[in-house]
Order: C-alpha cells, then sequence, then structure tokens
C-alpha cells in the first residue's frame, strides 16, 4: 500500500509543476500530523519547496538558468485565499500583468481582500493583501474580477485593438462565456469588449 508522503507526491505531480499547495488540501483525505510530516519529508528532499510557512510549490525548472523559476504571485494569492478562505481581488497594476497587458514586472504584488491586512516577503519580492469591504468582491468568478479591475486600470481611451487580441488569447471561449454572464453590472464599455471577444470566439469556431 502506498504511503500517504506518495500518495501525496502523486497528486502534487498530477497538477504539474507550478503548484502551489498547503496542508488544508490534503485534509479531506489524510490526518494533519501524517499531512505536515509527507510535506516536511518532500521538502528536505529537494522535492517541493517552501515558499512561505505552510505554503509549499512543486517549482517549474529553467533549463536555461538552470534553476527553479520564481513563484506565480497570483498563484501564491490564490492558495492562501483557499487556505484562509478569503475572497481576494488584484489592484488594477497586478490584474493588467496578469492579463498579459502591462510588461512591467512589480516588485509589489497588491490583492484586496475581506481578511486581515497583511504583507509577504516572497524570495524578494513583496505579496501584500489589504482589507476592503466586500462590495468590491461582488463577481463570482476570480476572472471576472481580474479582468474588470485590470480594464479599469487600463481606462477606456487607452484600449486598443492589440489588448483586445492579447485578452482574447487569455482564457477559453467557455471561460469568456462565463465571464460575459457574471459582469453585468461593470461598466458599458466593459461589457461591449467581452462581448465582442465572445463573437469573435464563436465565429473562429464555425470557421474552424
Amino acid at each position: 500500500m502506498l504511503s500517504t508522503k506518495r500518495k501525496i507526491l502523486r497528486r502534487i505531480q498530477r497538477r504539474g509543476r507550478g503548484g502551489l499547495w498547503c496542508a488544508d488540501d490534503f485534509l479531506s483525505t489524510f490526518p494533519r500530523h501524517e499531512i505536515d510530516e509527507s510535506l516536511v519529508r518532500l521538502k528536505n528532499e529537494g522535492i517541493i519547496r517552501r515558499v512561505i510557512p505552510g505554503i509549499y510549490e512543486y517549482p517549474r525548472f529553467s533549463k536555461l538558468l538552470q534553476c527553479p523559476v520564481a513563484t506565480d504571485m497570483g498563484e501564491l494569492a490564490r492558495t492562501l485565499a483557499r487556505k484562509f478562505r478569503w475572497q481576494i481581488c488584484p489592484d488594477g497594476e497586478t490584474a493588467l500583468n496578469h492579463l498579459g497587458l502591462s510588461t512591467q514586472i512589480p516588485g509589489r504584488t497588491l490583492y484586496f481582500s475581506d481578511g486581515p491586512n497583511r504583507i509577504y516577503d516572497v524570495h524578494g519580492q513583496t505579496l501584500e493583501f489589504r482589507h476592503t469591504a466586500k462590495r468590491w468582491l461582488t463577481f463570482k468568478k476570480s476572472e471576472s474580477m481580474l479582468l474588470v479591475q485590470g480594464l479599469m486600470s487600463l481606462g477606456q481611451a487607452q484600449m486598443t485593438t492589440k489588448h483586445f487580441h492579447i485578452l482574447g488569447k487569455r482564457f477559453t471561449l467557455e471561460t469568456w462565456e462565463h465571464i460575459l454572464a457574471d459582469i453585468s453590472a461593470a461598466p458599458t464599455w466593459i461589457v461591449e469588449t467581452v462581448r465582442g471577444i465572445c463573437h469573435k470566439g464563436r465565429n473562429h469556431e464555425k470557421s474552424g
């Protein structure tokens, strides 16, 4: 019979490199003390690494640089939100970066949340959570919040055809359809942008 450590490793490997985990992710299957022991052993064996206390990563590796790739701040934010049961929403600059609409690499990644104010140092980068009223966390899908925050930061006057094409490749048509159904309360120009992306995606599927 496979050990708890081996079962946890298989689960981590199935999700793939770049995934982040906390002990709570395995509580429905294993006792807490076995989870903690397994994660520490996997870390000591160099299979996973501890990003911050309580959060572990199955890191991607750069063949060019011959070292692990930096932790994805968005994935870390979502993992912490899952661990602490927070609702989170990126600030505008963070959203633009995750959407591929900004090439700048921020030294600080900021999320608003319904949890407490917290700041984490992650290999020289800063991940900050700032408490805000829940009314700012009104969308059901995280992709919707990401999109609206990013486009509000960009502004309608700065929206170009290039941005439109970049966004169209960011999510699947199915995801865009869900976003469109979720953002009826967003500014009209954002709703029309998403509607245009969905229309283009449907036409592409028909022609394909």
